[in-house]
């Protein structure tokens, strides 16, 4: 009965998305009943793929994964590992290949190019642009797999403010968590200026109901510590404050500073709930400060964009693998040294430092020219604090290692319409790498050492190509090529300097992949719109971490540039109008991949799933429900997800099996109290499904949310 509820649930859903709307007629699309945004088909040719702020109210998003999830060749993977982290993966490829930009500030770390995604909460962002493979040369360097920009919200009106208050129960209507968010902006003749503040405490999440512990026993006696119910170590809580203010001397001139500052406070990380190999980790910060100066100018033939910025990153992170000395430990040995507060101590102080400078001439009615040069910095320090037993606890932090690179991209963009319905862009660039200091410390005495060799200076070229075709006003073909590239992370070339199993590489070069799609946009009878897109992605010298033997050093493993990779599929999107009491929406995926050659000995590519879908409606069922209009704007909105099998590890290094395909389904019920406060109630894993992401690290069950809205 459960499966043929969440089948039943499905079905019918994905049936109304993909019916077609027939016999529709008479209206424009409606802001208030569509959920995805307009088709976009604009003189500013490109593939890019839109999230609105509109969309991410609708659905309650709060942080990146939460968004982007719901985009076809976007898979989301759900905190897991002992790491604790979120990601996402990109048409095959990871998030250190897909850059993610808060208007042009860099958010992966400095270090590894990556975070926890979600923990960037986005109630502060306008809207969320994605770029799969094909992407503009103004959007940089190092976007090997595609690039996500997110655009910060500028005020738009005198003065404007918006209150947000939520209530999070889990399954048993027990208390987990709550935010708050609070923003008020103005905008006048010559200045504007918004600050934002949000706070996220989750208490808790519990699992679902067909959860069964892997055992019985305690720990300390041989047990896993998670039993049935709530999920333990869950807790965490992150906050964001951000403000911006601009100065608008002309109707041609905008300048605009920011600053945002984060921190999260990850908590332990949950255990794998298989047996007794898991660790103890905690962060119990993780926190950054991000500072820009923006600077517009337009006129009708040029526009010019210049921006400078600092971000700050730290963070800490207490493992506990040691109790009472002896070699490192997991299981028993790392919970009773939780329990006796012995960890050691790892620090994070990192920083990003970059300018832009883009130019866009209009050459004349059917050509224009762009430019774009951008430098960045990354740069990496670790201390550690060691811990191996009572009797030779250290209290003094050693510096471990001290890297820095630096990155230089410069490119140019061409565009012309040499025959009216064709458009065609091409453009060139160069990623150049400029190595920073590669000190080596002891582990132990904190001197430094020299056995890091520093690599030379390399050039990557990236290259593309887009013809794009219209139809009509409202129909869009397109048929793009890119060749893009990505140098490997600090982490790749130096993980473990100091401590460690893993061999610094200083030799490692970027990688690159090759690009193909054809694509479909268009409206058809201003009532569905649609998107689509075959594609195929060559990527070679893939950076792949293996094993290796006989180092006199004792080292296990390296990053090398070794392996070649293929990914290839479908993606097809879609929005009907079809009525003013109903809208509709869906996507699905299809992603296959390939291992066309790996001298690593690896035999398949992890964590892909070849069929993906979602679909939602919006149901408005009476425009008025009290007399007068006290309640309005009243909808009922149901969604699913839906994910296929997915192997785990690479059938070298490990016999995990696939983990099996799943179904989310939600319902949203949201209503407006006069036309400045709202109220929804939202039911998140209806069916109370068991689902993992990451094997053995099974994802919340059944909750609810409670909330409510204010705007002037």
């Amino acid at each position: 009965m459960r499966l043929l509820k969440k089948i039943t649930f499905a079905a019918a859903l994905f049936a109304a998305v993909f019916a077609g709307g027939g016999g529709v007629t008479g209206q424009d699309l409606s802001d208030d009943t569509v959920q995805l945004p307009a088709v976009e088909l604009s003189e500013n040719k490109e593939t890019t793929e839109f999230i609105t702020r509109e969309q991410m109210d609708r659905r309650g998003d709060s942080d990146l994964i939460e968004a982007i999830r719901w985009v076809p060749g976007i898979i989301p993977l759900d905190a897991g590992g002992a790491r604790n982290e979120s990601g996402f993966t990109m048409r095959g490829l990871g998030q250190n290949s897909v850059p993610v930009y808060l208007d042009g500030v860099p958010w992966g770390d400095p270090y590894g190019s990556q975070i926890d995604y979600s923990r960037f909460l986005t109630t502060d962002i306008e809207s969320i642009s994605i770029n799969k493979g094909y992407s503009s040369m103004m959007l940089g360097s190092n976007n090997m797999g595609g690039v996500i920009v997110m655009k910060a919200a500028k005020p738009k009106k005198p003065f404007e403010a918006s209150l947000k208050s939520s209530l999070d129960t889990d399954g048993v209507f027990a208390y987990s968590g709550n935010m708050q968010t609070f923003s008020a902006g103005t905008k006048l003749d010559l200045f504007y200026a918004k600050a934002s503040f949000t706070w996220r405490d989750v208490d808790h999440w519990r699992l679902p109901k067909t959860f069964k512990a892997s055992d019985n026993l305690e720990p300390g006696a041989g047990g896993n510590p998670q039993k049935e119910g709530d999920r333990i170590w869950s807790k965490s809580s992150d906050m964001k404050v951000s403000a911006l203010f601009g100065f608008t001397p002309g109707e041609n001139i905008d300048v605009w500073a920011s600053y945002a500052y984060s921190d999260s406070d990850k908590g332990v990380s949950p255990p794998n709930v298989n047996g007794t190999s898991y660790q103890v980790w905690e962060w119990p910060y993780v926190r950054r400060h991000t500072v820009s100066l923006n600077g517009d100018w337009t006129t009708d033939d040029f526009s010019i964009h210049a921006m400078g910025f600092f971000d700050k990153y730290n963070n800490r992170l207490y493992p506990y693998p040691r109790f009472g000395g002896g070699p490192a430990m997991s299981g028993d040995n790392a919970y009773n040294a939780w329990l006796a507060g012995n960890s050691e101590t790892s620090d994070y102080d990192d920083y990003t430092f970059g300018v832009t400078l883009q130019g866009t001439y209009n050459i004349n009615n059917f050509s224009k020219i762009a430019g774009n040069f951008d430098f960045k910095q990354f740069s990496h320090k670790s201390f550690d604090k060691a811990y191996l037993s009572p009797s030779t606890y250290s209290d003094t932090f050693v510096q471990t290692a001290d890297v820095s690179e630096n990155l230089i991209f410069a490119g140019a963009e061409y565009t012309i319409k040499p025959v009216n319905p064709l458009t065609l862009v091409t453009g060139l660039g160069v990623n150049i790498y400029v190595p920073g200091n590669m000190d080596n410390y002891n582990s132990t005495s904190g001197d430094k050492v020299t056995t890091v060799n520093s690599p030379e200076n390399q050039a990557a070229p990236t290259a593309q190509l887009g013809a794009f075709y219209d139809l009509s006003t409202d129909h869009e073909l397109h048929l793009t090529w890119a060749l893009k590239n990505r140098y490997p992370t600090l982490k790749e070339k130096f993980s473990s300097l100091g401590t460690g199993t893993n061999k610094a590489n200083s030799d490692l070069t970027a990688e690159y992949a090759n690009h193909f799609e054809f694509g479909y946009k268009g409206y058809f009878i201003e009532k569905i719109n649609i998107t689509s897109a075959v594609f195929y992605t060559y990527a070679f010298d893939r950076i792949i971490n293996v094993s290796i033997t006989g180092d006199p050093a004792g080292y296990t493993s390296q990053f090398q540039n070794i392996d070649k990779t293929a990914f290839y599929g479908f993606e097809f999107g879609t929005e009907m109008y079809v009525s003013r009491f109903l809208s509709l929406g869906g996507a699905l995926g299809y992603t296959k991949s390939e291992i066309i050659s790996s001298e690593s000995g690896y035999t398949q590519i992890p964590g892909i799933p070849e069929f993906t879908a979602n679909g939602y409606a919006v149901i408005k069922p009476l425009e008025t429900i009290l007399t007068g209009g006290v309640i309005h704007n009243v909808s009922i909105i149901p969604s699913f997800e839906f994910f296929g099998s997915r192997v785990q590890g690479n059938q070298i290094a490990t016999t995990r099996t696939a983990l099996p395909d799943y179904t989310l389904a939600s319902i949203k019920l949201s209503a407006d109290f006069t036309d400045y406060v709202s109220a929804s109630f939202s039911v998140h894993n209806l069916f109370d499904e068991l689902y993992e992401s990451s094997q053995y690290f099974p994802q919340a069950g059944r909750s609810y949310n409670f909330t409510l809205s204010g705007k002037y």
